[in-house]
């Protein structure tokens, strides 16, 4: 295979472990050169990226402006870095409707350059459709996305998807080349420790059935059903292992840590604050994990990338079935209704009394599911 003159642009590379898959690039001898926001807005706060490590590609950090909105986000700089670089393909790790997609994508056009995106959209783009879900005041970036639907689909020579629903709204859109990827994982980080499970739990003293939510604290990961739930499961053994996200300061975590203190949960949570390629141990260490997502008017689960890890680390997970959570499970998982508390008690009940459930999935199966289906 002849090596190829890449360019990336990615937001998410912000966060070291997400340039796994380009290293793997790199690694192959294909001439990849990444560049990242000089800050990422991650729960209204904008942080540096992670530091460059020893096996990164080279990588650039470009200013940013109209951060407030991924799809206006331009990057300062950003052409004189393609003249520079000349590559034979760029790949901007953003949805192609964008306003950076369409500038890309004309430059692109004139110096005959391969031009692809990565989308992780999974709510179609549909006037009436819009307008019930956000109301007549989303009439402007409707309007914008529409547009971009119509420049970005002729400069585009192909679009990555993660998810079903998102294939099929690009295909419908008249793109080239949709095809949908995984987003992968690290094997180097993710996959089944039997020590690392043994040293964890002894070093955070996780007794009884040890449960964990891993992931942002906002409302539409239902972290507030899964706290209410449990409060009415205190006669059972379990511990609750979630990020401290100390971090950051929203109204949602406070809300949340409240909720912990006022149904006398303080001795049953555990809070826990490793970086992303730190997760891989607790994920051992724990039993099983909970992504109680919820879907809302303008945000649907996209894909979640916790299931792969924790799915490699040979852990059984108990989510809801809101958006691409299905896909991913593929029946390596147990699904309930998103927002039925009944249902997730009974799961939980189900596995705190005789752990049922249990025989019907084999640590090494998930594992070996993860490994073949969702990663890089």
């Amino acid at each position: 295979m002849s090596s190829k003159n890449i360019l990336v642009i990615s937001s998410a590379c912000h966060t070291s472990i997400n340039r796994s898959v380009y290293k793997k690039m790199y690694s192959m001898g294909h001439n990849v050169t990444i560049i990242i926001p000089q800050k990422t807005k991650f729960n209204n706060v904008f942080r540096s990226p992670d530091p460059i490590e020893p096996d990164d590609p080279p990588i650039i950090f470009l200013k940013t402006i109209f951060s407030f909105n991924p799809r206006l986000q331009l990057y300062n700089g950003l052409i004189q870095k393609l003249i520079l670089t000349k590559p034979e393909i760029v790949l901007l790790d953003l949805d192609p409707l964008c306003l950076q997609a369409f500038i890309l994508g004309i430059l692109c056009k004139i110096n005959k350059i391969k031009f692809f995106a990565i989308s992780c959209e999974n709510i179609p783009i549909n006037f009436l459709e819009s307008v019930k879900r956000r109301g007549l005041f989303s009439t402007p970036a409707l309007l914008v996305k529409l547009f971009l639907k119509l420049t970005n689909k002729k400069l585009l020579t192909g679009v990555f998807t993660i998810n079903n629903e998102g294939t099929e709204i690009y295909k419908d859109f008249g793109f080239n080349n949709v095809i949908k990827i995984p987003l992968g994982f690290d094997s180097k980080h993710f996959k089944i420790d039997p020590a690392l499970r043994k040293n964890i739990k002894l070093q955070y003293d996780f007794k009884g059935i040890t449960i964990a939510y891993f992931g942002r604290f906002v409302y539409e990961k239902g972290i507030h059903i899964l706290i209410n739930l449990l409060s009415a499961l205190k006669e059972f053994e379990w511990i609750l292992v979630m990020d401290e996200f100390k971090d950051y300061k929203t109204n949602y975590i406070t809300d949340i840590k409240s909720s912990i203190n006022s149904n006398s949960l303080q001795s049953r949570v555990k809070f826990i604050n490793p970086n992303h390629k730190e997760i891989g141990p607790f994920i051992n260490a724990i039993d099983k994990v909970i992504v109680p997502s919820l879907s809302t008017n303008t945000w649907v689960k996209q894909y979640g990338r916790i299931i792969p890890e924790a799915l490699a680390c040979g852990k059984l997970i108990i989510a809801s079935n809101s958006g691409a959570i299905p896909m991913l499970f593929n029946n390596h998982g147990i699904l309930f209704k998103e927002g039925d508390t009944n249902g997730l008690t009974k799961i939980l009940k189900n596995i705190f009394i005789n752990n049922k459930f249990i025989s019907n999935f084999n640590e090494f199966d998930l594992s070996d599911y993860a490994y073949k289906k969702l990663s890089i």
